[in-house]
């Protein structure tokens, strides 16, 4: 059991530095997009959506390393 959790870890972290560094690729066109779009419903629903993923991306990391 140990090792699977090793095992899952090894094959979680890369992908989540990957992502990071995406993040910080397109972050100054994310940022500007969002500033674009902050007001209204298109702003709630863009909210609506990081919420989602953030928490989807924690409950991903979670199982993975379960």
């Amino acid at each position: 059991m140990l090792t699977a959790q090793s095992a899952a870890f090894d094959a979680v972290v890369p992908v989540l530095v990957l992502l990071a560094a995406l993040l910080m690729a397109v972050q100054p066109r994310l940022a500007g997009r969002a500033a674009a779009v902050r007001s209204g419903a298109l702003a709630r629903g863009l909210q609506a959506l990081v919420d989602v993923v953030a928490v989807g991306a924690v409950v991903g990391v979670v199982l993975a390393l379960t």
